[in-house]
């Protein structure tokens, strides 16, 4: 529901009802559907139950539906399932006991939450105990750990904190522990978190080339299924997932983060991927995205991603002016070469084989150079340059340690600037290279790039 209200499919805010009498069961043989009912609260202008509201309804002074968000949903989908689970660990007599703990002397609505002493807003003592109980109630088993690590995020009392309902279904969705990461026939060191300081968890890790190979796959144990097809076949629209990489992208002397960390948006939203090794890290970006991160060094990986930039100006062709002028500060530089059809194929064979689709158009230029840095503004950014065109020359001057691309016969050569969804995030690009060249609409008419080394060579040579 929450998905279909982003997309501007369905006018309201949420459903400020969700409570176990809104939710039917309907049976289809051996299958169990649950049917989310009554959306007389997200048509009107009045928040529902009692039991399930948030904190900051409350906090609202009880004004209209408008002023809430979709984290009142989470709030009370949070109270639903914790109540599941109760009743999962203790039967009826658990939850009659849990919902009579719950009630405040001078009131007769049993929220999940309370006011303290000091006037701060803060969940029940009933509602953490019950947490811990069923954290400790299968204390071996990281699907449970999971499950309470969910609900402490959708529990938060700030709503801003609490979790979109996409990366709560990617939290619940996580593999039990496993210690294989499969990815054709090979093996990958792969770990899993849904949290910051959450605990990594091992994992296995599935690639679907195609969407119909989920029916009749030969692995039954459960794992994290990555899609990198995202094509949908009657449509043969091209989902828009991007590839969030490290902070260590932009900075390789940065501590915040480990070099071999990475994430998507709108892919498995909330949970963040760590490698062991550089070499499957790199590996694992050109199975997703067909792109490969090219080392200065040949037999130097990580040495592709340590290009370190000073500075970098680009001047654009301007629709109603005659150019624009973008600087940026500091960041790192990578030069990307884009697999074709057949060296993907070689590298990640398909099993079992499937008929393969020509959905995917790969662009005739096959090299790009991506610039990790920050603009005047000081947010994060991705510039994405077509190097592979035969539009530009590259000038390099005598001290090596720059670099200046220009546009050949008033031609202008294309480029992306890719921003993160906000001020502080992560700048990602599409891993499909479709997606990615429908980005590249700058018309760009000279970049010039200043190196803090003499790396400037490998760059303009390696096309």
């Amino acid at each position: 529901m929450h998905d279909a209200i982003n997309k501007g499919e369905i006018d309201c805010n949420g459903h400020f009802d969700i409570k176990p009498a809104n939710i039917l069961i309907k049976e289809y043989g051996k299958e169990v559907t649950l049917l989310l009912t009554d959306f007389g609260e997200a048509a009107g202008n009045r928040s529902g139950t009692q039991d399930h509201k948030p904190p900051e309804r409350d906090a609202q002074g009880g004004r209209d539906v408008g002023d809430l968000t979709k984290s009142y949903d989470i709030w009370s989908m949070a109270c639903v399932l914790l109540q599941v689970c109760i009743y999962i660990t203790k039967g009826q007599n658990g939850i009659e006991s849990f919902n009579a703990d719950r009630f405040r002397p001078d009131s007769s609505n049993p929220e999940f939450w309370q006011r303290e002493v000091n006037g701060r807003l803060g969940l029940r003592p009933s509602v953490t105990a019950e947490l811990k109980a069923i954290e400790t109630f299968l204390v071996e088993d990281t699907r449970t750990r999971t499950i309470v690590a969910t609900l402490r995020l959708m529990f938060r009392i700030d709503p801003t904190k609490r979790p979109t309902a996409a990366a709560c279904l990617g939290y619940l969705t996580c593999p039990r522990n496993q210690n294989l990461v499969y990815k054709g026939l090979q093996d990958w060191d792969i770990f899993y978190t849904v949290a910051e300081r959450s605990p990594q968890i091992p994992t296995r890790l599935w690639l679907y080339r195609d969407q119909r190979n989920r029916v009749d796959r030969a692995v039954t144990d459960e794992e994290i299924t990555l899609n990198n097809q995202l094509v949908n076949c009657e449509t043969k629209a091209i989902k828009e997932v991007y590839f969030i990489p490290p902070l260590a992208f932009f900075d390789s002397g940065s501590n915040t983060q480990s070099p071999f960390t990475c994430c998507f948006q709108n892919l498995h939203d909330g949970i963040t991927f760590r490698f062991t090794r550089l070499d499957q890290f790199l590996d694992f970006i050109r199975l997703m995205t067909y792109q490969n991160i090219m080392p200065v060094e040949h037999n130097n990986l990580a040495s592709g991603m340590e290009i370190r930039l000073s500075r970098t100006s680009i001047q654009t062709k301007g629709r109603f002016i005659l150019s624009d002028t973008s600087k940026f500060i500091g960041g790192m530089l990578q030069v990307w070469k884009q697999a074709t059809e057949a060296e993907y194929n070689k590298s990640y064979p398909q099993w079992p084989p499937l008929e393969q689709h020509k959905y995917i158009r790969r662009d005739e230029s096959l090299w790009k150079t991506a610039l990790w840095t920050k603009n005047m503004d000081n947010q994060w950014v991705c510039v994405v340059i077509d190097i592979g065109t035969k539009a530009l020359k590259v000038e390099i001057p005598e001290s090596s340690t720059a670099v200046c691309l220009t546009q050949l016969r008033n031609t202008a050569f294309r480029g992306a600037m890719l921003k993160a969804l906000n001020n502080e995030g992560i700048p990602g690009f599409p891993i499909s290279p479709d997606l990615l060249s429908t980005k590249l609409h700058l018309q760009l008419k000279k970049v010039d790039i200043t190196f803090e080394g003499r790396q400037g060579e490998f760059c303009a040579f390696s096309r």
